[in-house]
């Protein structure tokens, strides 16, 4: 084995590594780039959605959103028309006739005028605010919300174009 040579082809393998090194380097860069920029963009999207309108008993509420992919896919579902029952003295469910992919989190505390969903397919409307360790995916928020009326009611949830 001649040493003259063996110097030059380590030098060039070695160089040969930090290229490719650095080419790495620059494709992961622009992929995580890419990737930031995707999530934002979803992020964005699903920022966009309608306020929702809701109509208990006559009187009508205005719900603000979740920036969520359930909440997303709620919304599409709309308009919808709910019977919902009274359920623990603090909240109105009502099922659904279609099921989506829940998020569930346990929340701790529900505020009166939480929209959620329970399960991937009842709807849930807080009508006080209570302690829970119960977990739900979040809808939204309805403002504002008043009394509702005890007993079953029909419910009407619609997008705000």
């Amino acid at each position: 084995m001649d040493k003259n040579n063996t110097v030059p082809t380590a030098i060039a393998f070695i160089g040969f590594i930090c290229v490719a090194v650095f080419c790495f380097m620059i494709i992961r860069d622009s992929v995580n780039k890419n990737n930031e920029e995707k999530e934002q963009r979803e992020t964005q999207e699903v920022g966009k959605l309608a306020d929702i309108k809701v109509n208990i008993g006559g009187t009508a509420y205005t719900a603000i959103s979740e920036s969520t992919s359930a909440a997303k896919d709620f919304i599409s579902h709309l308009p919808l028309e709910v019977e919902l029952s009274d359920l623990n003295e603090n909240e109105k469910r009502g099922y659904t006739y279609f099921k989506l992919k829940p998020e569930a989190k346990k929340l701790n505390k529900v505020e009166i005028g939480d929209l959620l969903l329970s399960g991937d397919s009842y709807v849930i409307i807080a009508k006080k605010t209570f302690k829970t360790n119960d977990k739900y995916t979040k809808i939204g928020h309805i403002q504002n919300l008043g009394d509702i009326p005890s007993g079953n009611v029909k419910i009407y949830i619609s997008k705000i174009e």
